[in-house]
């Protein structure tokens, strides 16, 4: 039995959900909307950020940086606000 045509692939509707990753941002300055935060048993704890560029665009960007968890915590009652993604040594960071 052949599946139906509308019927649409987990992977992409995860990706979808999850974004793109914050590591592609490294160096531009975002502002910082909203974020959302859930645990993994195999990866710890899943940051998902809503960001908009300078052109306006709308992005969804995601890392399991602990280090990014935590900041997001610490600034969630000052939202929204311009983050600017670093690689220091191994961690990402978003101040």
């Amino acid at each position: 039995m052949p599946f139906p045509k509308n019927v649409r692939l987990a992977a992409d509707v995860a990706e979808e959900l999850r974004g793109g990753k914050l590591v592609d941002y490294l160096d531009k300055e975002l502002v910082l909307k909203g974020f959302s935060i859930k645990s993994s048993q195999a990866f710890g704890e899943l940051v998902t950020m809503d960001c908009v560029n300078e052109v306006g665009e709308i992005l969804r960007l995601y890392t399991f940086s602990q280090v990014v968890v935590d900041q997001c915590r610490d600034v969630q009652g000052s939202l929204p606000l311009i983050i600017i993604p670093k690689q220091v040594g191994k961690y990402m960071v978003i101040y």
